[in-house]
């Protein structure tokens, strides 16, 4: 029988999120903020850092693997995923300013519309999930 998972909030914690990306604004996006927690569910992280690729210290994170250079809508990024505690953390940094990122906007728009739904829209959402990762 598998455990359930700690809240992300918790995990963030142990990870001692701040401690390392302190320097960088950070805003924790995706479904754990929104209190929806399915089996999808990453605890996605956005940096603003003038030059992505300085992000990560390999001497002093917690995360093992290395990061990965790509483009995104916002540009040119720096992007680190890595499983601990049960939950996948994705780091996502960019020279464009948290506030102005396509995430983060995404973000902000989901939790208007989850405010607007309400509960019976969040528990549709987890159960469309859970049967997506079901098939």
């Amino acid at each position: 029988m598998e455990s359930k998972r700690i809240k992300y909030c918790e995990a963030v914690t142990l990870v001692k999120l701040s401690r390392h990306l302190a320097r960088w604004q950070l805003t924790i996006t995706d479904t754990p903020p929104l209190e929806i927690d399915t089996a999808l569910s990453a605890i996605d992280i956005i940096c603003w850092v003038e030059d992505p690729s300085r992000l990560f210290d390999p001497s002093g994170a917690p995360f093992r693997n290395g990061p990965v250079s790509d483009v995104s809508v916002d540009g040119p990024r720096t992007s680190h995923c890595d499983k601990m505690h049960r939950w996948l953390f994705e780091i996502l940094a960019s020279a464009v300013p948290v506030a102005d990122q396509v995430a983060v906007r995404h973000f902000l728009v989901e939790e208007s519309l989850l405010s607007l739904g309400g509960e019976a829209l969040r528990e549709c959402l987890e159960a469309r999930e859970g049967r997506r990762h079901q098939n």
